[in-house]
């Protein structure tokens, strides 16, 4: 049923003119005249009495109009509070990240760009790093910064911020701590050391090392960077890292060096298609 139907048959029985009604509801008359007629065909009853140009309600208009009042009231309600979600959301912007975005220039652009728009309500949640499955159902209205492995099309869209390769930690006195650049393969007898599959790093480290001939000895699995590098000094094994998440709080005794074959990540913002609020769209635009 259309509850402009309902709202004209409301407005008649208040006025009983079809002139008045059609201005209060800034139509015609004919327009008032078509909405009854319809909204007492599909009632299958009569709703006024219309004789010569004066017009009243009929038993069952009388009896059904409390009702209608009372749907188009809720309606009026539920009009005003989505009009109030609307305005709340277009200055509220929810921001979910990966625990490393203090690494990355990400955190930088985030705090450009709330400086920037103070009247815009911000929150920022951590989280971990989204399996690809998972991209495909991104929340409305929320933005996320992500690593990716993939930057072929997507069911969503994204910001690159700027890119990260794979290194392998080790200690100095390691037989590889000098070597420029170092060989995966060499590497397959040693214990690893890995974030584990919550960090959304695991699998395609594992498919690298697979590549290189070998799947690792996994002797960790946690999501602490620290813990791995307080094991590492111990010499209790060695671990395959993003560059830039451990960048300035190596330990003397620990060395970073590149890899081969190597691997890259893409640190970007992500959100998904389709339409979002205008604080989403103003900080999307602003990466341009």
């Amino acid at each position: 049923m259309d509850i402009q139907k309902l709202a004209a048959f409301t407005a008649l029985a208040e006025t009983l003119s079809y002139s008045k009604t059609a201005e209060q509801r800034f139509t015609t008359q004919g327009n008032i005249t078509k909405q009854i007629q319809a909204l007492e065909r599909e009632l299958g009853v009569r709703l006024f009495n219309r004789r010569s140009r004066k017009i009243s309600l009929t038993t069952a208009g009388q009896s059904l109009l409390p009702r209608a009042r009372t749907i188009v009231s809720q309606w009026e309600l539920l009009q005003q509070q989505a009009r109030q979600l609307q305005a709340e959301n277009r200055h509220r912007l929810i921001v979910q990240a990966i625990p490393t975005i203090n690494k990355y220039a990400a955190l930088r652009l985030l705090n450009d760009f709330f400086r920037r728009h103070p009247e815009i309500h911000w929150s920022l949640r951590e989280m971990e790093n989204p399996h690809i499955n998972q991209l495909d159902s991104l929340a409305e209205d929320v933005i996320y910064f992500a690593r990716l492995f993939d930057l072929s099309p997507k069911t969503f869209d994204y910001r690159l911020v700027e890119t990260d390769r794979l290194m392998v930690l080790l200690h100095r006195d390691h037989p590889r701590a000098n070597d420029e650049l170092v060989s995966l393969e060499k590497l397959k007898n040693e214990a690893f050391l890995l974030l584990g599959p919550e960090t959304g790093s695991h699998q395609p480290i594992i498919e690298l090392c697979r590549k290189a001939g070998f799947t690792p000895q996994d002797n960790y699995g946690g999501s602490r960077v620290d813990m791995i590098l307080e094991l590492t000094a111990s010499r209790l094994g060695i671990s395959l890292l993003m560059e830039k998440t451990v960048a300035g709080q190596l330990p003397p005794e620990l060395v970073l060096r590149p890899i081969t074959p190597g691997l890259e990540s893409y640190l970007c913002f992500l959100r998904a298609k389709g339409s979002h609020s205008a604080a989403s769209d103003r900080f999307w635009n602003s990466l341009k």
